[in-house]
């Protein structure tokens, strides 16, 4: 689930750009971190990263872009058709579909052309990015499981349409998945996505995503290790503590301690 507070990483460079920077992460930043947290991703902040639109513009650092996470359709058309000069508008909609009552079932029930009327209403406004950031259970994992297949929509989807993907799969990484010994299955599950949408549109991003509510730090470092040449980024969830979710391991050092490890792994 992505619609709390979080945090993304990557190491790609700005959307428009065709090649890939590795010299320093991107990030994705919401509202309502702690303090140290916040000094710390501002201190990186710069022209190839992502604020979220929540953040009030009196506290947006520097030039960043800004990202919006609508988990519907009907929220996705509205982000599209904001005026491309709205200041604090969006440049990257990602449509976040997930099995809750924020995504309506009318969206769910085919999922591919939904996602395909979302893409298409974005890219009609000839001034923003679309990205995808399906629930576990739509991208293959199911339910309490551990172990994980590329599910139907990696072959249904229309991939050149998609400019982002982010890939839901940080379960695999929980403690309750055995943490670092299940670090293989969660490298060749984002491994497989990878190669299957980038076959169909090579300028795709893939970012998977990991959470600090329930992965620790070691976990984490070695994760990105393994699938650096998988993937362009990392989504980091990083809930703030006055959103009322359990974090185990939001702390500041941690925070910076895997920053670094995405911004020194080649």
């Amino acid at each position: 689930m992505l619609r709390k507070m979080f945090l993304v990483l990557g190491l790609s460079g700005a959307l428009a750009c065709p090649a890939i920077s590795i010299a320093r992460p991107s990030i994705m930043f919401a509202a309502g971190w702690d303090p140290e947290a916040v000094r710390l991703v501002r201190e990186k902040f710069g022209e190839v990263d992502y604020l979220s639109s929540e953040v009030t513009d009196e506290s947006r650092p520097g030039p960043a872009q800004v990202f919006a996470l609508p988990a519907s359709l009907e929220s996705v058309r509205r982000q599209a058709g904001a005026p491309c000069n709205l200041k604090g508008g969006p440049t990257l909609v990602i449509y976040d579909p997930e099995h809750w009552e924020a995504t309506p079932e009318s969206d769910r029930r085919d999922l591919p052309a939904t996602i395909e009327a979302g893409a298409d209403a974005v890219r009609a406004s000839g001034c923003r990015k679309f990205g995808l950031a399906p629930d576990g259970q739509f991208i293959g994992l199911e339910p309490k499981e551990c172990r994980a297949a590329p599910s139907a929509l990696a072959r249904s989807v229309n991939w050149k349409k998609v400019d982002v993907l982010v890939l839901q799969a940080q379960r695999l990484l929980s403690d309750k998945c055995g943490g670092r010994a299940n670090i293989a299955e969660y490298s060749r599950f984002v491994a497989e996505w990878s190669r299957l949408v980038k076959a169909a549109n090579p300028a795709i991003k893939v970012f998977p995503s990991m959470t600090f509510r329930y992965t620790d730090v070691a976990t984490m470092s070695e994760a990105i290790r393994r699938t650096r040449r998988d993937v362009d980024g990392y989504y980091l969830a990083y809930p703030s503590s006055k959103s009322g979710i359990n974090c185990d391991h939001c702390r500041s050092t941690n925070l910076k301690s895997v920053v670094d490890t995405i911004g020194t792994t080649q």
